[in-house]
């Protein structure tokens, strides 16, 4: 999207499971009045570009907004995303579980069996790691 970080969209092939969409987010930090209105609109573009995949989607990244942040809440709705029912908190990665959870994966038509904050490895914020089950393919 203009004035934006690009927005990754790909159909990965998973052998014997429906093609799985992945898109990653990467928002600005919404340090200034127009950071925050960019990190908006590439939500509400990305919601959707995404929601009109057909099929198991996973969203990953950087959101720069907590569960709580309105665009989060819009966002998900607009792109027919679920989250887990816990959020890792994941920044500033050295108050390790006092921090805020403002990376995210998201689904649709997966089942999710967890997700973790791991230990920080060169950021400022801790990676996610998710175990999820990928649908079998309706040709099976």
């Amino acid at each position: 999207f203009k004035d934006s970080r690009p927005v990754p969209l790909v159909l990965i092939d998973v052998p014997n499971a429906q093609g799985l969409w992945l898109a990653i987010i990467d928002a600005l930090e919404p340090k200034t009045a127009e950071q925050l209105g960019r990190r908006d609109q590439l939500l509400l573009k990305s919601a959707k570009m995404i929601g009109e995949q057909n099929g198991p989607v996973v969203v990953a990244g950087d959101f720069n907004a907590t569960p709580l942040t309105p665009i989060f809440k819009d966002f998900l709705k607009m792109a027919d995303l679920s989250a887990s029912r816990f959020y890792s908190p994941t920044f500033p990665s050295k108050l390790n579980w006092l921090g805020i959870p403002i990376d995210h994966i998201l689904v649709r038509n997966i089942k999710v069996k967890r997700i973790e904050a791991l230990p920080a490895m060169g950021s400022d914020h801790r990676p996610l790691k998710a175990e999820l089950l990928i649908p079998r393919s309706p040709r099976l």
